[in-house]
């Protein structure tokens, strides 16, 4: 029951990801030669600051979920006073940095950016919109709360991927029109709007007593402290994962920030799989926390853990070969040269950082955020002045390089901590590096296309020979005989279905 929960909600958020990733490359080569790389570059950049605005929220998404998810399943009625009480404390830091933000627009732009006069006051006006419209989005992921207990992935797809699909379509539309930086930041701020409206319309259905709004003030500390953590670990995990953007930003020019931006973006398809299960796992664990369903628990993990091993690395292989010609052929000579260096080194770091999702999931549900936190804290002085450094000498290239490494390393970190405090549970380290030598049977293909100019159809050849030596060694090395019977029931299954649908 466990293992197909796990499918069915991650085969609802896989759908969501895959819609939003699939309309993303389908129109990002229009924006990109619409705008040009400074303007994309700017565009880039305040799709980056909304992703760190988003961690003012004080953790509240996060923690009306787990609050939430423990109330439910315990049959109290105080589900609705979690949802409002993490409402109003994520409303109310959110409101005091939007207006940081919307005073400090000029600075971020003069200091940061370096926009000329022809861009100045489309930049600026640009940012202030971004000030409103992160407090929108914060909002509405506490208020989808009622979804994601009741584990209504198909909801909460619906309404937030249909939101993301429809920012992606409309910024065409509006460059088309003669729109600009600001209506394109008006645009996301309607549709947050609209988003949270829904959230809150589906999640009254789902919970009547979600109106009228009552908070319960003993809520706020144990939200407060829970919540807390969360932004102790988010915060220099948001600055380990894109420091090296603004390095580059700073240290280069805005159009290498938005060559770094394309290489990125191309990576992180292979990383819509691990995006789904995350928001499937931290629910599913938080239901697990009991003696009684350790065994649950442990299935769980590991089953997680070998889901993303069979999808995140080879994905990960078929996007590095074929990199190169796509970017070239979709946005042009100059992307397809300065942005596949870095994609082919920023997918090696995509696979670790899928594969740490499951850890860091378990570690919150069992309220050791914490152990989290003292990780990504340690990490982060060491990784801004290697970003720094390679960013400096090598550019995008240095860039992907500290981004790469440090995934890794906190991947490891990650397990290890799981290791310690449960480690019945856990991947053993001689598991962990019985896999990390499965992966390197699939570094072959990627060296050959980055070193040698070789035909299509031996690199295709060579590719699926070293695609099935993974796949056997994760076979054989890795999984124990439980799992393969799991792995097994699971393909078979599917693979009725897929008859069943013909």
């Amino acid at each position: 029951m466990i293992g197909r929960k796990l499918i069915k909600g991650t085969a609802w958020s896989l759908a969501g990801q895959a819609s939003t990733v699939a309309a993303s490359a389908l129109i990002t080569p229009f924006v990109v030669r619409q705008m040009g790389a400074t303007q994309y570059g700017i565009l880039a950049f305040l799709n980056l600051l909304t992703s760190y605005l988003a961690y003012t929220d004080l953790g509240m998404g996060t923690a009306s979920t787990r609050f939430a998810s423990l109330e439910e399943s315990a049959g109290s009625s105080r589900e609705a006073e979690v949802i409002w009480t993490g409402i109003s404390l994520s409303a109310l830091l959110g409101a005091a940095v939007g207006v940081l933000m919307i005073a400090s627009a000029p600075l971020i732009n003069d200091g940061l950016l370096h926009v000329g006069s022809a861009l100045r006051g489309q930049s600026i006006l640009a940012l202030r919109i971004v000030g409103v419209a992160f407090l929108l989005k914060n909002l509405a992921n506490v208020m989808n709360t009622p979804q994601l207990v009741r584990l209504r992935f198909d909801i909460y797809t619906a309404i937030t991927s249909g939101s993301a699909l429809l920012q992606i379509a409309l910024i065409p539309i509006i460059l088309w029109l003669g729109g600009d930086l600001v209506t394109i930041a008006s645009m996301i701020a309607a549709v947050n709007f609209c988003a949270l409206g829904l959230h809150f319309a589906t999640g009254h259905r789902l919970l009547p007593q979600l109106w009228p709004p009552h908070l319960n003030a003993a809520l706020f500390r144990p939200l407060f402290n829970f919540g807390a953590l969360i932004v102790l670990s988010q915060v220099p995990e948001l600055i380990l994962t894109n420091a090296e953007r603004f390095g580059l930003t700073y240290f280069t020019s805005v159009s290498n920030l938005a060559y770094y931006s394309i290489a990125y973006t191309y990576a992180n398809l292979s990383l819509i799989v691990a995006i789904a299960m995350g928001q499937v796992l931290l629910p599913m664990f938080s239901r697990l926390q009991s003696s009684s369903r350790e065994e649950e628990l442990g299935q769980l993990y590991r089953r997680s853990v070998v889901s993303m091993c069979f999808t995140l690395a080879p994905v990960a292989v078929v996007l590095a070969v074929v990199a190169r010609p796509v970017l070239t052929t979709l946005l042009g000579l100059d992307y397809g040269r300065e942005s596949t260096p870095a994609c082919y080194l920023l997918l090696v770091g995509i696979v670790f950082s899928g594969i740490s999702y499951v850890p860091g999931s378990l570690l919150f549900a069992a309220d050791k955020g914490s152990i989290v936190a003292r990780i990504r804290w340690c990490e982060l002085a060491p990784y801004m002045v290697i970003a720094a450094a390679l960013t400096m000498k090598y550019g995008i290239v240095g860039a992907a390089v500290a981004w790469t490494v440090r995934a890794m390393v906190d991947s490891l970190l990650l397990n290890i901590a799981v290791q310690r405090w449960r480690n019945p549970i856990s991947f053993s380290l001689s598991n962990l590096l019985r896999l990390a030598r499965a992966l390197a049977f699939l570094l072959p293909p990627v060296i050959v296309m980055t070193i040698f100019q070789v035909r299509w159809v031996w690199t295709g050849f060579l590719t699926c020979v070293c695609l099935m030596l993974y796949i056997v060694n994760l076979w054989r090395r890795v999984l124990t005989s439980s799992e393969k019977s799991w792995v097994s029931n699971v393909s078979r299954r599917l693979l009725l279905q897929s008859a069943e649908a013909k």
